[in-house]
């Protein structure tokens, strides 16, 4: 008889542990899921977003309102490395009005951007005398992509322009206001007729409701 009541106390006490093991677990499961999406959760404002310089500096996004972005995923060692000229003759071109250009250097993609931040720096001083402003080495796709590939694409803050990038020198055109407003592939030269086409459009805009402003005050 006590040997059944213990066997029954054991078997009671083993559905017992099992049932709140598998509680324990399932609450684990569901705060997991709960912290990947905060994590993942997007910025719905472009300029709440910062960078970090090839010099370590951050620089928020908020400095560049009211101007024109170009957005580049950049490589020192890529078969469109050459852009690098490209992009610093329309900085040049467009550096007395509101545009900018910030280059985003990543090695995802064929390991074509190995170096450290000074190799990077060093590169495009010395190589292409670059002047516009580049960033830390980020990554721009993967569980560790930077905040602001991020916002560029996803469907939510970028419904128009979302979709993984897939190689160097993808371009993002962004409006005064932080919206992405086109998207460009690494074929697309960065000094193209139609680049320049929308940035002057872009600059444009701005330009009449600046004046349409200014007449109604």
């Amino acid at each position: 008889m006590k040997t059944i009541t213990i066997i029954l106390i054991t078997c009671l006490a083993l559905i017992a542990a099992t049932k709140l093991y598998a509680n324990l677990t399932k609450k684990k499961v569901v705060t997991n899921t709960t912290t990947t999406q905060n994590e993942t959760e997007t910025i719905t404002q472009f300029h709440d977003l910062s960078y970090t310089t090839l010099l370590g500096d951050i620089i928020p996004l908020s400095t560049y309102k009211g101007k024109v972005l170009l957005i580049v995923n950049t490589a020192s060692h890529c078969g469109f490395t050459y852009q690098y000229t490209h992009l610093q003759k329309l900085y040049e071109t467009f550096q007395d009005k509101d545009f900018e250009i910030i280059g985003f250097p990543c090695n995802q993609f064929g390991n074509q951007e190995p170096g450290s931040n000074e190799d990077i720096k060093q590169f495009c001083d010395l190589r292409y005398k670059t002047t516009f402003p580049m960033s830390e080495k980020i990554d721009v796709a993967g569980k560790n992509q930077n905040p602001i590939y991020t916002f560029l694409t996803s469907p939510k803050t970028n419904p128009n322009f979302s979709g993984p990038i897939n190689w160097n020198f993808n371009k993002f055109l962004i409006d005064q206001n932080g919206n992405v407003i086109a998207r460009f592939s690494s074929l697309e030269k960065p000094n193209s007729k139609k680049i320049i086409k929308l940035i002057n459009k872009a600059l444009d805009n701005n330009i009449t409701k600046t004046i349409k402003k200014t007449k109604k005050n």
